[in-house]
């Protein structure tokens, strides 16, 4: 389809549809709403058109759109699909969503914006004139290359890769939000004063293989950002402009740094490390002198220099003895950094100190010596001795814990104490090297006890000595302890006393043994009767005990005394019978038994058998 020119065609909204090309030669009018569709076709306004406000749809497939008259008016201009479009309006133009596999040229004496996305296959070129502004920021945006011949602030986004050509402006903001950015041309830039007059944002990576240049207006800067300096190519007149670097920071964050900057979302992290060693002995504290470390560091990038805080002090693990011991340093952060004299900014460290396992701590020295004692044998070693500290000391907080014992437990001089036990230092005694000094000079003294012989032991004239017996005094025998051997008396088998002695009795060298003796004592045995004679003691066995009572000596005296004989009578011998009585009276310790129930010898008097 084809109008002809000098004329107008003025078209009252709803399609206009052809299988070829629409060419419209003579000035257009839209007074309503329009679609214009071909099969492929291109669709050209060789005229003007004027929408009068109303929105325009064009879609060709594969044919162009070509409408460049520098009257045009249009107001909303969507592109269904299209291969290359060119479009121009003597005012602002607003792009509703579009789809165009070839390039885009919009050039307009106003602001170019947009209500819906807009996706190019090629080079989009953008003229709105160096006092109106481009805003094409809709996140669902996909520019191939887009070049702004001359615009006053322009804001472009780009949902996937973008390069962007060389361009005029008063001030540029550029970003993808996924994929790379490439700058395919110079930028200049007119925007003057404070602030940021190139903005190029990158998702991903920049990149400038061309070794293009930004060129920001006077008092002015250009900021790219990217992910990492590690992936971008900046290019060598980039890299020799810009002024300071700064990491862990995405687009939109605060700027620490002056004038241009490359700024990076990757967070470097400096891991800070001692080497060299730290040695002491134990003195119950964690501190690590510092002169034998060095603090290094790792994880810098890009040819950066990081400076960190000095290393003023160290502590150790734990206070304890060991070896290959962790050691960490003070808090360390980072200072400054640069690359050559130029500033960077955002390096973190990893953790709040360095560390490493370069710490020993020896054992502490300590010399504990037993200290003299002496005591009376009591069958054991101990000794309640302390033994001091003689040379070398323990740390406040730690206490020794020590005792000591004789070598053995017998009586004698010069005997050998011995000094155990450790510190309680919270190690098992370990933090301490302890050598223990014996002292030679203790001594056991002998225990003494007291033998005394039991009163009373006694046997009959002629029969065997029992066993004798004793009682054992003074400070006794130690629990398992005995005595050997037995008591002895003096010798003799004839009536009478004989004196006790220790015989072979005897308690060992641990023993001083102090004796008190006894008499042991043999008695007459009792005399068969006698029916004659003028001696009627006798023949009851009476003379010899009436011999005996005379010495002030335990006896036992048996009396067979029974009835009155036949024949026998009160007499003279009735005094005889009171004598007996008055030797018994005069002498304690003797005993008398009668034996009642025998019959008396002849010439017993009745008498006696009333004692």
């Amino acid at each position: 389809m084809t109008t002809d020119a000098g004329g107008t065609t003025a078209i009252n909204g709803g399609s206009v549809t052809t299988t070829g090309t629409q060419t419209y030669n003579d000035a257009v009018t839209l007074s309503a709403a329009t679609s214009l569709t071909t099969t492929n076709n291109a669709i050209t306004f060789a005229n003007s058109i004027n929408a009068s406000g109303n929105a325009l749809t064009m879609s060709t497939g594969t044919g162009n759109i070509t409408a460049t008259n520098a009257t045009n008016n249009f107001a909303s201009v969507a592109v269904s699909s299209a291969n290359n479009v060119s479009l121009r309006d003597a005012n602002a133009i607003v792009l509703d969503t579009s789809n165009i596999s070839g390039t885009l040229g919009v050039q307009t004496a106003g602001a170019i914006t947009q209500t819906g996305a807009v996706t190019v296959g090629g080079t989009t070129t953008l003229n709105a004139g160096s006092t109106n502004d481009i805003t094409l920021n809709n996140v669902a945006n996909n520019f191939n290359a887009v070049a702004i011949t001359s615009g006053r602030d322009v804001t472009l986004v780009d949902a996937n890769a973008l390069t962007m050509d060389a361009s005029s402006v008063r001030t540029l903001s550029a970003r993808t939000l996924s994929n790379n950015l490439t700058l395919g041309g110079t930028i200049t830039a007119t925007g003057t004063g404070a602030g940021t007059s190139i903005t190029l944002a990158a998702a991903q990576n920049f990149l400038n293989t061309g070794n293009f240049n930004l060129t920001p207006g006077v008092g002015s800067r250009w900021l790219v950002y990217s992910t990492s300096p590690l992936s971008d190519t900046r290019g060598a007149n980039l890299l020799a402009a810009y002024d300071f670097k700064q990491y862990n920071t995405v687009f939109g964050g605060p700027i620490l740094g002056s004038n241009d900057g490359f700024i990076y979302s990757l967070a470097p992290t400096i891991t800070a490390t001692l080497s060299g060693s730290a040695s002491k002995v134990y003195d119950g504290t964690t501190t690590a002198a510092i002169s034998g470390l060095t603090l290094g560091q790792s994880g810098a990038i890009d040819g950066d220099t990081v400076n960190l805080t000095a290393l003023t002090s160290a502590t150790y693990d734990n206070k304890n003895v060991g070896v290959n011991k962790t050691v960490t340093s003070n808090t360390i952060s980072v200072t400054s950094a640069s690359n050559g004299a130029k500033p960077v900014y955002g390096y973190q460290v990893s953790g709040s100190a360095a560390s490493g396992n370069v710490g020993t701590i020896t054992q502490r020295a300590i010399t504990v010596t037993a200290a003299t004692d002496t005591k009376t044998y009591d069958g054991n070693t101990s000794s309640v001795g302390a033994p001091t500290v003689t040379s070398g000391s323990i740390v406040a907080g730690d206490t020794g814990s020590f005792s000591q014992a004789f070598d053995n437990r017998n009586a004698g001089t010069g005997k050998t104490l011995t000094a155990t036990g450790s510190v309680n230092d919270g190690n098992s005694g370990n933090n301490y090297a302890v050598t223990f000094v014996a002292d030679n000079t203790g001594v056991i003294n002998q225990r003494a006890i007291s033998i005394t012989a039991n009163p009373g032991q006694n046997k009959i004239v002629g029969t065997v000595d029992p066993v004798f017996t004793y009682t054992v005094g003074g400070l006794g025998l130690v629990g398992g302890d005995t005595l050997t051997g037995v008591l002895a008396r003096a010798p003799g088998e004839t009536v009478g006393g004989y004196a006790f002695n220790l015989g072979t009795l005897d308690a060992g060298t641990n023993y001083i043994i102090t004796f008190n003796t006894d008499n042991f004592s043999i008695l007459a045995s009792p005399t068969s009767p006698n029916n004659g004679g003028n001696a009627p003691r006798d023949v009851a066995g009476l003379g010899s005990l009436l011999t005996q009572l005379d010495t002030p000596m335990q006896h036992l005296a048996v009396l067979n005394v029974a009835a009155p004989g036949a024949g026998n009578e009160v007499g003279d011998d009735a005094e005889a019978c009171q004598e007996i009585e008055n030797k018994r009276l005069n002498n304690p310790n003797t005993s008398v038994i009668f034996n009642f129930g025998i019959h008396l010898p002849a010439g017993v008097k009745p008498e006696c058998a009333s004692l």
